[in-house]
């Protein structure tokens, strides 16, 4: 039986509907939320690791950050449905302990960092496996974000390039495990499809 093509779409509704919420809690409470943002080197700090893809500084930045979340997912989704949240889970984490302890001295909050490693993931898997399904979904992602680039760089003031950088540079390590994950599964497929066929005398 083929799987629903579009099952991104629930999953995409439930992290926007839980951002938004929180974020119009947030401005009820005067932005205070904002406190729990990742504050490097500070023990206070430690929990915007986890806290930190949840807040944002105004509207402007969540609906940025969603709409940008929303496409990258479902561009990703076709690269094997069932990682994409482990990638944004394990990038989240991993990114924001990374700011926690090489960042600037600053409130770092905001979703981009999860954002960023989507696009980086979906680059770096099409560059490490190669399939030819990888690397038009990668051409797209070029088209569509190929201004990240300087998101990476600090050249922008009040945008934390740190949750850019160190967000690409997870999606990008995990882009590289799966790839090699995947070809050696493809590998063993292949040798035991070839030893199958050798057992029943056929070249």
């Amino acid at each position: 039986m083929t799987k629903p093509q579009f099952t991104f779409i629930p999953f995409i509704s439930f992290v926007c509907v839980t951002l938004i919420s929180i974020h119009i809690m947030n401005i009820l409470l005067a932005m205070q939320l904002n406190q729990f943002g990742i504050l490097p080197r500070h023990i206070d700090g430690l929990i915007g690791i986890i806290a930190h893809p949840f807040l944002h500084a105004n509207w402007q930045h969540l609906l940025q950050n969603l709409v940008s979340f929303s496409i990258l997912v479902a561009l990703a989704w076709p690269l094997k449905s069932a990682r994409v949240p482990w990638v944004i889970v394990f990038t989240a984490l991993g990114e924001g302990l990374l700011v926690w302890l090489f960042a600037r001295e600053s409130f770092h909050i905001g979703l981009s960092g999860v954002v960023y490693g989507l696009w980086a993931y979906i680059l770096v898997f099409a560059v490490s496996f190669r399939s030819i399904k990888a690397i038009l979904i990668a051409i797209v992602v070029m088209f569509l974000y190929a201004s990240f680039i300087w998101g990476l760089l600090p050249v922008i003031p009040g945008m934390s390039f740190e949750t850019h950088l160190f967000g690409a540079l997870m999606g990008g390590g995990l882009a590289r495990y799966f790839a090699k994950k995947d070809k050696q599964a493809l590998l063993k497929n292949d040798l035991r499809y070839q030893t199958e066929q050798a057992l029943k005398g056929k070249p």
